[in-house]
């Protein structure tokens, strides 16, 4: 007896970089995939995670706090917008995805978190923003 397992589907799904230099030419198409989007997750990229031991706290309560004051005291380094489209097809619907990766550019001062990964990071941001 065998069991049907859903098969899921390896798919690479594109990212468009938005930044300064390119916004006028990208704006219309995000524009036009937020207002034909089933549904839009968004995703904030913060310059740090604060303090990782209150983060792994057991309450989630506790958890939650820490995670509101990190956010009180790091700078937004990207939003992700990631605009979802469902169609009804046969067998089975069809979810199509359009992610925009908008960096900022914070002009006010910011903590970040240490580390060689994030500063490997930081140095990409600065390239495609500057």
């Amino acid at each position: 007896m065998t069991t049907d397992k859903p098969q899921l589907m390896e798919t690479k799904v594109p990212v468009v970089e938005v930044t300064s230099s390119n916004m006028k030419e990208v704006w219309p198409s995000l524009v036009h995939s937020i207002k034909y989007s089933s549904f839009i997750s968004l995703d904030l990229e913060l310059s740090g995670l604060g303090d990782r031991r209150h983060l792994m706290r057991k309450s989630v309560d506790d958890r939650y706090t820490a995670i509101v004051d990190a956010a009180k005291t790091r700078s937004v380094l990207a939003l992700g917008v990631s605009c979802w489209r469902v169609t009804q097809d046969e067998p089975e619907p069809q979810y199509y995805i359009q992610t925009y990766n908008i960096l900022t550019l914070c002009r006010e001062n910011f903590t970040v978190e240490p580390g060689k990964k994030y500063k490997a990071c930081l140095r990409e941001f600065e390239k495609v923003v500057y």
